[in-house]
Parts: C-alpha cells; sequence; structure tokens
C-alpha cells in the first residue's frame, strides 16, 4: 500500500474513532440525564392561557420547555442552540412540541426582538404568564439534576405525565443532549 493510501485510510479511521468516541460520550450524558420521574402534565395543562393551547400541547405529544426572560444573559446565547433543535424536529415533522416561557410581557419581549438586543426565537412563546413559568422552574429545581442553582434558564423535556429531562442552567451541548432525548421520548410509550 502506498503511504498516501495508507494516510488516508488512517485518516477515515481516526476520524471514525472520534466520531464514535464523542457519540458514546453524548448517549453516556442523555442516558444519565433521563431522571425517570412523573410530570405534573395536569397543572400544566391548567396554566395553560387558553383552550387552543390545551388541545394543542397535548398528553400523546413530547413537549420541550424553556423559560427565558430578555435580561437573562445565559437565556440569550442558548437561543441559537434551541431554534435549531426545533428546526430540525419541526423539518422532520415529528409529533414535537417547543414551548417558551417567560413572565414578561408581550411589549418587552418584543421590543427585545424588534431591537436585536435578543435573538429572536422561534419557538412557541407564551409570555406574561407568572403561574406557567413559575411552575416550570418550580419543577426544574425540584426535580433537575444537572446545571446550576441559578433561577433560569430551565429547559424541561416531557411527554404525558412522564419527565425525561430537566437542566437548570445553560450548557454548551445542550442542543446534541435535547436532540438525543427528544429521540428516546419520542419512541418511549407512555400512558
Amino acid at each position: 500500500m502506498s503511504k498516501q493510501k495508507f494516510i488516508i485510510n488512517f485518516s477515515i479511521t481516526l476520524i471514525a474513532f472520534l466520531g464514535l468516541i464523542i457519540g458514546f460520550q453524548t448517549y453516556l450524558q442523555t442516558k444519565a440525564m433521563l431522571p425517570n420521574e412523573n410530570f405534573d402534565f395536569a397543572t400544566f395543562q391548567k396554566l395553560l392561557p387558553n383552550k387552543d393551547l390545551q388541545e394543542e400541547y397535548s398528553s400523546d405529544k413530547v413537549l420541550v420547555f424553556n423559560a427565558w426572560a430578555t435580561w437573562c444573559g445565559p437565556c440569550i446565547n442558548e437561543i441559537p442552540q434551541l431554534n435549531k433543535v426545533e428546526r430540525d424536529f419541526t423539518m422532520k415533522k415529528s409529533n414535537v412540541e417547543f414551548i417558551a416561557v417567560t413572565t414578561q410581557p408581550d411589549s418587552i419581549v418584543e421590543t427585545a426582538f424588534n431591537k436585536n438586543s435578543v435573538p429572536y426565537f422561534f419557538w412557541d412563546r407564551v409570555n406574561d404568564n407568572k403561574e406557567l413559568a413559575g411552575f416550570i422552574v418550580r419543577y426544574g429545581k425540584e426535580k433537575g439534576r444537572f446545571g446550576t442553582n441559578q433561577g433560569i434558564p430551565v429547559t424541561l423535556v416531557t411527554k404525558g405525565n412522564k419527565l425525561f429531562y430537566s437542566q437548570i442552567g445553560a450548557r454548551d451541548n445542550t442542543m446534541s443532549i435535547l436532540d438525543s432525548v427528544i429521540k428516546v421520548a419520542l419512541i418511549t410509550p407512555v400512558k
């Protein structure tokens, strides 16, 4: 075998090996992050502002929540990653809903988007809902096993009455973790 073919084969093997290592690390993180906790879906439904949302966010869908605010630096920094995850699953027409929740009124959120001080959040947004935001943050703090002790952002992945993931604070690898957790939630039957 020529030196050039050897280098090409070695490079391909090395890249494949590194891909396996990275994939296995993500798998282990994801496996460890599935808390296998219950989620109070009935209370969540009651806190939604209208019946249309109650029907849209049904128990057979994977729901990804993010409690955030325009003044929260880590929240703003993770929006591009969260938008990419939402776009990937929306393009696949998956049974997933992405819901960004804040206590701030529409006027403040829209002003921040319009001034480009905050990247536009493409998720469904429930603004000015202190009860729902408080519910998600409290749930994240009670059930969360990863992240910091800060209040927001809080990210939850649920399906029906099952909590698949809870994260307090932003992480560098949020996109890959959410991608893996959502895929597991999509194929997991929930009563």
